[in-house]
């Protein structure tokens, strides 16, 4: 089952991976043999680089507009195709009240909605903050390869006040849990230019190749064990013939 939150993910938190992986075993070893200090170094190291491949979009490198002209804010399309990602009737928004990271945020300008779409390795963790100009609830459903996996609306206005919920701008809102291909948002009453989307975070949940300088290290750290385990075993010998 699919998990969706307004809170910050950590599933990939830097920090956890970091104490998981690395500051445990490092301790654990250091306690238990000495001598495999190196070695535990390497492989932890590896092992937490292998767990995540995160990026983060908050599309600050675009120009605010086309030309001169305000009324024609940069379209968003094929610009960030190069990360895996594509977007539908999106356009720049500059210092507005959404906007997590100024400059710059993504608006359903060419809309009325908005539609983002994942290519080449899917992630399994999608997030980003969500805010409204006309504070409407803005409605997002997930999809994968196979079809429909969640969907979540924010709060704001849904048309009476029993439907609604007080509105707050730069919701987080978090899809994890299984592949995902596409989210689709739209506003409660399919306003054009009402939402607006900023820090968009996905997260591949692959292995992926070791840096030759790490493939370095653990082969040194495995020469050097085996080069003490040789000494402890000569030593050992040594000992006994006496």
């Amino acid at each position: 089952m699919n998990t969706i939150n307004t809170t910050t993910p950590t599933s990939f938190a830097p920090s956890v991976i970091f104490h998981r992986f690395v500051t445990t075993p490092i301790a654990s070893f250091r306690r238990q043999r000495p001598r495999r200090h190196f070695f535990a170094v390497a492989a932890a190291g590896i092992l937490a680089a292998s767990m995540a491949n995160a990026t983060l979009i908050n599309f600050d490198d675009l120009p605010p507009l086309v030309g001169d002209d305000p009324s024609e804010p940069t379209p968003v399309n094929n610009q960030y195709a190069a990360l895996g990602v594509l977007f539908v009737n999106g356009a720049i928004a500059t210092d507005v009240a959404g906007v997590v990271s100024p400059p710059n945020g993504l608006t359903d300008f060419y809309g009325p909605d908005m539609e983002i779409h994942f290519t080449g390795v899917l992630p399994t963790t999608v997030s980003m903050y969500v805010s409204s100009a006309n504070q409407d609830s803005i409605y997002i459903n997930a999809f994968g390869p196979s079809g429909l996996l969640s969907s979540v609306a924010t709060d704001g206005w849904r048309g009476s006040d029993e439907d609604s919920t007080p509105y707050r701008d730069h919701q987080l809102i978090t899809f994890m849990g299984a592949a995902i291909s596409q989210l689709n948002l739209a506003s409660f009453y399919f306003r054009r230019g009402s939402m607006l989307i900023d820090d968009l975070n996905f997260t591949h949940e692959t292995a992926s190749v070791p840096e030759p300088g790490a493939i370095g290290l653990l082969a040194s750290g495995l020469v050097l064990l085996l080069v003490q385990r040789r000494r402890l075993l000569a030593s050992t010998s040594s000992a006994n013939a006496l």
